[in-house]
């Protein structure tokens, strides 16, 4: 465990994913000034990143939408939120896509993509890390997904 900043959690997974997409468009905001922080497995919090930004790139057309937010809230912790304007999933499918190899085949895409453990792994690891994971969507319109860390977490 050790202390990250927000240029520590999202810029540096962020940079591999902006290279290899140029067909789609990203966003980052955060408030620098409400900084804090983190303590949590760093290598645990890249992977969450990783998978959920792997996600977003896969189920986004060209020319989409991909926002990252970063923000503290005294009373919830550290929210980070990964939102895309991509195919988006029913409401019914988020809790089938939160077990390991749990994947929803869609018109869209004419094939399964991914292994289904992207999600299941990065609410485990957030969990690990005494946070959350928190997902919603909605099919034709996107998917947005909230980590939430506090920033006084339990050491693991």
């Amino acid at each position: 465990k050790k202390s990250l900043t927000t240029v520590t959690l999202v810029l540096h997974p962020l940079h591999g994913f902006t290279a290899r997409s140029h067909l789609k468009r990203f966003y980052f905001l955060t408030d620098r000034q409400a900084d804090p922080l983190i303590i949590a497995d760093e290598r645990h919090i890249k992977q969450i990143l990783f998978d959920l930004l792997s996600n977003a790139v896969t189920f986004t057309p060209s020319g989409g939408n991909i926002n990252i937010v970063a923000d503290f809230d005294p009373k919830e912790g550290y929210r980070i939120s990964i939102s895309d304007n991509g195919i988006g999933i029913v409401k019914s499918h988020i809790a089938h896509v939160l077990i390991p190899f749990g994947r929803v085949a869609n018109n869209s895409f004419h094939t399964l993509e991914g292994t289904g453990l992207g999600l299941s792994t990065a609410k485990s690891l957030a969990e690990l890390n005494s946070g959350s994971l928190d997902f919603s969507g909605k099919l034709g319109v996107g998917t947005q997904i909230f980590i939430v860390l506090p920033t006084h977490a339990k050491l693991v």
